[in-house]
């Protein structure tokens, strides 16, 4: 919701043709929903609007847009836009909610008076939102564990949570058998918007649920599935609401759920003997590499941590993420965050993998050098020197035989 117009999204250039141009997500299309004046006008013949060119793009886009073609209006936008979500997201609705009749409903809960015109559906009115049939139900979270049963979490503890899949009943679901992948966040934190225009704008806060404390994957076997994980020693101070949520699947189908009821809070207390960090173990191209060996220019950086605290790859607490060098001081002030590309090993909280390459490295020795740290604020550092071999390049004269029949 905001201003905009067949160019792209605010005065402030928010979404351009450029960054429209840029999209790759062929294999991962959302649908955007716009209330902004004539974002997506689709009869002016001598020009492709930006949501056109969102539908219209070969390589990413969206799937469908919910949104404007002509002028709109604030109070109106914000009628519709509940609609939407009502219609989309309210009890008793599943992804067989069609896209043509989300636009209907939404459209035909407005009352007299809310200018709804000029909203409409580009895509096709007969697909459907992916949302999971299944759900994921939390059952149980044990402390340390123990068989002792709480709704708190404690900073510097192993929180074990088990729970199953059922259908839209409560019925256990015991023929689904794959993967599960828990989010557990901490408690949400107030942001105050900046004002940048004190003439237009005026200070508002509003509530982010962002800080993640782990992200994992674990098995579900029988429709039941359990995992573990360490609490970080720099959980915010307070207490309130945490929250996990999950996303599961099987060949087939899938599942998603909340845990939206459970207590986070920061104790003050860390009486863990525990004051070394994770253990690194760094290769490059693949798993056979030995220290100093040959690589290409674009070599594949795999490391390996390990720590029984776990391994800090969500940026809880100041500079504690995992940072690789390339070449040492020389390139210190360039370092590559490598957070994004950590993977905890499957069922474990304690492990983990680190894959990045690395492309057009000039020819010669290199250093590189990873730092990490675990949940309890211990670091490590591991560092690996590898040599970059010139691409020989054979040249063969060929001779041509002619053959006389």
């Amino acid at each position: 919701m905001g201003h905009g117009g067949e160019y792209g999204l605010a005065s402030e250039g928010v979404l351009t043709f450029t960054e429209i141009g840029k999209y790759t997500n062929f294999y991962n299309l959302p649908i955007f929903v716009t209330a902004t004046c004539e974002f997506s006008r689709y009869d002016n013949p001598e020009l492709t609007s930006a949501g056109e060119k969102i539908l219209l793009h070969p390589h990413g886009g969206g799937i469908a847009m919910f949104t404007t073609t002509r002028i709109a209006f604030a109070h109106s936008n914000e009628i519709v836009n509940r609609n939407l979500i009502r219609t989309t997201f309210g009890e008793n609705h599943t992804s067989k909610v069609r896209f043509g009749d989300i636009i209907k409903m939404s459209k035909n809960l407005c009352g007299y008076g809310v200018y709804k015109e000029n909203f409409t559906l580009l895509g096709d009115p007969a697909l459907s939102l992916a949302i999971p049939e299944y759900n994921v139900v939390t059952d149980k979270i044990l402390l340390d564990t123990t068989n002792i049963t709480g709704d708190t979490i404690y900073n510097s503890n192993v929180i074990t949570v088990k729970g199953h899949i059922s259908d839209k009943n409560g019925n256990l679901q015991d023929w689904f058998n794959g993967k599960i992948y828990p989010k557990v966040f901490d408690k949400p934190i107030m942001i105050t918007t900046l004002a940048n225009d004190p003439s237009l704008s005026y200070p508002a806060n509003f509530y982010l649920q962002q800080g993640l404390l782990f992200q994992g994957n674990s098995t579900v076997k029988n429709g039941e599935f359990e995992f573990s994980f360490f609490a970080p020693r720099d959980i915010k101070f307070g207490q309130g609401y945490g929250k996990i949520i999950y996303y599961a699947k099987n060949n087939d189908f899938d599942a998603r759920g909340v845990a939206d009821s459970l207590i986070i809070k920061n104790n003050g207390i860390n009486d863990l003997p525990d004051f070394t960090g994770p253990d690194i173990h760094i290769y490059m191209e693949d798993l056979k590499f030995k220290e100093g060996g040959e690589t290409s220019a674009n070599p594949l950086m795999i490391a390996f941590l390990h720590d029984t605290s776990g391994i800090n790859a969500y940026g809880i607490g100041i500079g504690h993420e995992i940072v690789g060098i390339l070449d040492g001081d020389g390139d210190v002030n360039n370092p590559v965050y490598l957070n994004q590309y950590f993977i905890q090993d499957s069922n474990k909280c304690t492990a983990g993998k680190v894959t990045y390459k690395f492309t057009g490295l000039s020819y010669g020795m290199h250093k590189f050098s990873l730092s990490a740290w675990d949940l309890l604020n211990n670091n490590s550092e591991k560092e690996i020197s590898f040599n970059v071999k010139a691409l020989r390049i054979w040249i063969w004269e060929a001779s041509i035989i002619s053959l006389t029949l």
